[in-house]
């Protein structure tokens, strides 16, 4: 089934900073499933619009933004001062769909996404309406070993030279086991291959949170990781699973053998089965 062209929406976060979104549309009547798609760490949102089009083909409607200093959207590279800067840009998407999303609205957010839905859920969901949040390989802890010179410079240049771009050291063959997923990456324009030490020290900062708090969750849970998995620590998945609320519902799907990308995996239809079926339940 031919699904509609994506379209593209224009937004501001809190602090006037602008937002590249992408909606896909559904031919699905109203009221019709929303999915919200975060993306990962010096990736964009155009990375999902294949993933978004399945989705449209099984009746649900997309939005998924980029976030400040990725893909389209403004800011320096992979930069932050505080990471309630992208609870903001995520904010202002979901305050966009406020009048927009009348059926079941979901956070669907990979890696780095996937720690924004989380510390979303733990700060700032109370005042949304949402039916359900999806974490895809979250990166709540780094599984890829970071030499001991680079973690040294990071903590050293945060208070002098924040923005200092350093290369991230992100390999592609990691990403996926489909070597078109591989190639199109290294050849990706909108790719960021550098983060800064403030994104760095930050992002540490947001994991130990993000576990601390792991109880202020109520949102039900789909959680998925990979058995391959070299840049997400799966374990720490697995311990943020044990500290959550024994009263939310969590469902947790391992993919063994799989690399950190689970939509763009050779195997991804089994993936989409298993978020598809879980949404259906989850309505």
């Amino acid at each position: 089934m031919e699904v509609p062209a994506v379209e593209t929406v224009a937004l501001k976060s809190a602090d006037g900073t602008r937002l590249a979104c992408s909606h896909q549309r559904t031919h699905a009547h109203e009221p019709f499933p929303t999915l919200v798609w975060v993306h990962g760490g010096f990736e964009h949102r155009q990375r999902y619009h294949r993933i978004m089009a399945d989705f449209a083909r099984l009746g649900y409607a997309s939005y998924a933004l980029d976030l400040r200093g990725h893909g389209q959207s403004a800011g320096a590279s992979v930069y932050i001062r505080h990471f309630d800067e992208y609870l903001d840009d995520l904010a202002a998407l979901l305050t966009y769909l406020t009048d927009r999303v009348m059926g079941p609205l979901y956070l669907v957010g990979h890696s780095m996404g996937g720690l924004v839905v989380v510390r979303y859920l733990q700060e700032r969901a109370v005042d949304r309406n949402l039916t359900g949040a999806v974490l895809s390989a979250p990166l709540l802890g780094i599984a890829a070993e970071v030499p001991a010179w680079k973690r040294l410079l990071s903590k050293t240049a945060v208070g002098l030279l924040p923005r200092l771009a350093i290369d991230n050291g992100l390999r592609a063959e990691d990403l996926s086991h489909d070597p078109e997923v591989v190639a199109a990456h290294r050849a990706d324009p909108l790719i960021r291959r550098k983060a800064t030490p403030a994104w760095f020290e930050e992002l540490l900062r947001q994991q130990s949170l993000a576990l601390k708090k792991a109880d202020k969750i109520r949102t039900p849970l789909l959680v998925m990781t990979a058995g391959d998995d070299r840049l997400a620590d799966t374990g720490r998945t697995r311990q943020f699973l044990n500290k959550l609320d024994q009263r939310v519902s969590v469902q947790h799907v391992h993919f063994e053998g799989f690399f950190h990308e689970l939509f763009n995996e050779i195997g991804r239809a089994e993936v989409i089965e298993t978020l598809a079926a879980w949404l259906r339940n989850t309505r």
